[in-house]
């Protein structure tokens, strides 16, 4: 009995080698059903690996794998609600999954594997963007932008078949979340850059005029953005307390992040929102009912914790009801949901700490 026991622990032994950490991450991504890293070229992980409901149109994996699709030769991975796209080292955007709603661009049907994507008067299409049901294209000069797939809210930005992007000013940076479409305009030709949002609970106007966004991020309701000053700002629905001003009170103008001050990295969940601060520390605010800002407890916050434990982190990122940070040894670890493996450890457990994200 005590050989069989021994040999056992011999079988698990060799069982958990195989179920290794992802080694050597550049940057991760995340969404509401899984995420994917960006790695230094690895022998299994290759030079990216996901894990979650993001490979092949519906099927999850517990473990992180190595992305099958164009050799690994991707700038990005954008990953949406029920798709996902992808932006390859020569510029040319595909997304995948479900296309129902039109998100795919050129099919309504699902594709297990990536198609090419465009949406007619976008300029040299060279990056995209996925969210909860719609997608974006942008131009290679940033002059154009132009979104596809479901538009009840207004998400897509068009007003009597015109685009509301079109604006005579570079985009520098386009983002998603369940139903909106934020874009960020630079101070190209002498204007002043700003922020236009289209969407469920986004304001029509412009927003923080004369104020250049380094970083933006949309959640399911609500958006934040990180300003040169480093300083960052939300608006939006806070009925969770996501826009992190102290209040519950939402607001379609933009307000000060409590605690976030000197931050270089933004990332939103569906109700919850990171930063990563300059002092390489990340601090979370919003709702914490699937432990989304690993504070010990499940009450939420209106105003930014730290995360503790959490040291020496490389890059951020969130999506649904999890979050995913990279740390000083390469080394990926999230925390949060994991309903569809979106946490990558093996498991279906939420994790109230940070938990190394596995590949076997």
């Amino acid at each position: 009995m005590k050989r069989l026991a021994l040999a056992v622990v011999a079988l698990l032994a060799l069982g958990g080698c195989k179920r290794q950490k992802i080694p050597d991450a550049l940057h991760v991504f995340v969404g509401p059903t899984g995420g994917c890293a960006q790695t230094k070229p690895h022998p299994k992980v290759g030079t990216f690996a996901c894990w979650g409901n993001v490979f092949e149109g519906g099927e999850e994996k517990a473990y992180a794998r190595a992305f099958p699709f164009f050799d690994g030769k991707l700038r990005g991975i954008s990953l949406g609600a029920h798709h996902a796209c992808a932006t390859t080292d020569d510029g040319k955007p595909f997304c995948w999954g479900d296309g129902a709603r039109g998100q795919l661009g050129p099919t309504s049907a699902a594709s297990r594997t990536p198609i090419a994507v465009g949406a007619a008067g976008a300029t040299k299409p060279e990056a995209v963007a996925a969210g909860g049901s719609h997608s974006c294209v942008r131009g290679e000069e940033g002059d154009t932008l132009r979104c596809f797939g479901e538009n009840g809210d207004g998400q897509l930005g068009l007003t009597a078949e015109k685009s509301d992007w079109d604006r005579a000013q570079v985009i520098k940076t386009v983002v998603l979340g369940e139903a909106q479409t934020c874009a960020a305009y630079t101070s190209d030709g002498g204007k002043d850059p700003y922020i236009l949002c289209r969407g469920r609970n986004m304001p029509k106007e412009p927003l923080l005029a004369g104020h250049l966004a380094t970083q933006l991020t949309v959640g399911a309701d609500h958006a934040c953005a990180i300003l040169q000053n480093r300083s960052v700002q939300c608006w939006g629905k806070n009925d969770d307390g996501q826009l992190g001003d102290g209040t519950n009170t939402s607001s379609l103008v933009p307000v000060v992040v409590s605690g976030a001050a000197g931050a270089v990295v933004i990332a939103a969940g569906a109700h919850h929102t990171c930063a990563l601060l300059a002092n390489r520390t990340v601090t979370c605010w919003g709702k914490n009912d699937r432990h989304q800002l690993s504070s010990g407890t499940t009450t939420r916050s209106n105003k930014a914790e730290v995360v503790v434990g959490l040291v020496q982190v490389r890059d951020l990122a969130a999506g649904g009801d999890a979050s995913c940070a990279i740390l000083d040894d390469g080394l990926v670890s999230c925390w949060g949901a994991n309903d569809h493996h979106e946490l990558g450890d093996g498991t279906a457990d939420e994790h109230n700490v940070p938990a190394p994200v596995k590949y076997r």
